[in-house]
């Protein structure tokens, strides 16, 4: 008996040593492990918020100089000048005081060749003024210098594409810290469930039920969100490069175009010719204006105000040339429910949604409704409020339902394909989604649901 009672001590006190061995390592673990996050937290959130912004502000300024210069170019008024100097005033001065905001010595670097080929750039632009304010005719000059100023803007575009690069690097080197952290914590917990076989593995298992498991899938969820985050990126890059490459050329098309109709006989075949062209201009800019609209939508200025609202404005703005043409506009009373939204952008999505409502269904009804309804939102669920916009036309052909918030697709002769993908983006950055409803021959529902705003 005595050696039993002696036995069952040993074990109940190497269970309890086992058990208090565990939860120290467990908790020395956890607290490492939480300190190298939450750094590593804070590093990948000051890169993701001030590398990228400097980069694509970067971007966007060098892209306003260039159209000042071209407009410059063009009329030869001194206020044309001015701004842009003013503008690279406000360039040179912001690029200095965000020298501090670059991590890596690669950034470093080519922030320093940036402001080196920004120096020659600037040279190239100030002697074109000079040729210009000479008044000289020597034309041949003239066109040089404006080559050489295109060959050092084409020389600034790329060191910009080379920072944006760098900083993308940077990213994805902290988030490869991160999942190389994560990693080391799993290894802890295995380490800890070697010490008690029996209880320890019900221990462990609450661990890593409560601790590993959400941590892992806000990785999982991380990679997805800065992956995607990284292809608009690539893609808003892309579309102020090519939206540059091509309004240049069309501003100067539209320039020679007014310059040769001013010649042109009133009704004759090359006027109406003009015309033409003039309105084929027009639909490229609009299209290169939705594609940037796509790549980079404006951050919307949220308001809290009454779901109502936002309907309200699209059928008195709508209705009368919806009615010219048969169509029926009308809004269900909806409750009492608030949301937290830019209108004018909620605007720009229901019109196009009312638009195209509108073309399904000729001579026929749209119906417009805000009710309150519980969706997942942002992986959780809650509250929230549904915008429908509701048509009593043919439905959406299955073979194109996969495909319709596709960037380029369109089921419309002439449409660009965008005004849908343009719709789902502005939703987006409300914290909401854009869904739809379809059945053969009795309509189509299209859904913007919103988080509900409570309180004042």
């Amino acid at each position: 008996m005595a050696s039993l009672k002696t036995n069952w001590s040993w074990r109940l006190g190497g269970f309890i040593a086992g058990i208090t061995a565990m939860v120290l390592l467990i908790a020395l673990g956890a607290i490492t492990a939480w300190r190298m996050i939450g750094a590593m937290e804070e590093r990948f959130a000051t890169v993701g918020q001030q590398s990228f912004y400097f980069a694509e502000r970067l971007q966007q300024t060098l892209m306003r100089l260039n159209n000042l210069m071209l407009r410059y170019l063009t009329r030869k008024q001194p206020e044309d000048w001015q701004e842009f100097e003013q503008n690279n005033l406000f360039l040179q001065t912001w690029m200095y005081s965000k020298r501090h905001e670059l991590l890596s010595a690669n950034e470093r670097r080519i922030q320093t060749d940036l402001e080196r080929v920004y120096t020659e750039y600037l040279a190239a632009a100030r002697r074109v003024h000079q040729l210009l304010q000479q008044n000289l005719s020597n034309e041949l000059e003239l066109a040089e210098a404006t080559r050489h100023f295109e060959a050092q803007s084409q020389r600034m575009a790329a060191k910009a594409s080379e920072l944006a690069n760098a900083h993308r690097q940077a990213q994805q080197a902290l988030l490869a810290e991160l999942n190389t952290t994560l990693s080391k914590l799993h290894l802890m917990v295995i380490a800890a469930l070697l010490l008690l076989v029996t209880a320890g593995y019900f221990l462990s298992r609450s661990v890593y039920k409560d601790l590993i498991a959400p941590l892992r899938q806000e990785l999982v969820h991380s990679r997805a969100l800065l992956e995607r985050q990284q292809r608009l990126a690539s893609l808003g890059v892309l579309a102020a490069g090519v939206a540059h490459e091509i309004r240049n050329p069309l501003t100067a098309i539209k320039a020679r175009l007014f310059t040769l109709r001013k010649g042109l006989k009133t009704g004759s075949r090359e006027l109406a010719d003009t015309e033409v062209i003039d309105q084929e201009i027009n639909r490229l800019e609009r299209i290169v204006k939705d594609f940037l609209l796509f790549a980079r939508p404006s951050d919307p200025v949220l308001e809290r105000m009454p779901a109502a609202k936002p309907l309200e404005e699209i059928v008195h703005l709508m209705r009368p040339q919806l009615e010219k043409h048969g169509v029926s506009l009308k809004i269900e009373t909806p409750p009492e429910l608030f949301i937290q939204a830019d209108l004018q952008q909620m605007k720009q999505v229901l019109m196009n949604l009312v638009q195209n409502a509108a073309e399904a269904a000729p001579g026929g009804s749209i119906i417009l409704r805000a009710r309150r309804m519980q969706a997942s939102l942002n992986d959780k669920p809650q509250p929230a409020v549904c915008l429908e916009v509701q048509d009593n036309g043919p439905g959406i052909p299955e073979e194109a339902q996969k495909h319709l918030f596709d960037p380029f697709f369109s089921t419309k002769e002439g449409g660009t394909g965008l005004g849908l993908s343009i719709a789902a983006r502005l939703v987006e950055k409300h914290g909401g989604v854009l869904h739809f409803e379809t059945r053969p021959a009795q309509g189509t529902t299209f859904k913007i649901i919103l988080p509900e705003s409570k309180g004042s």
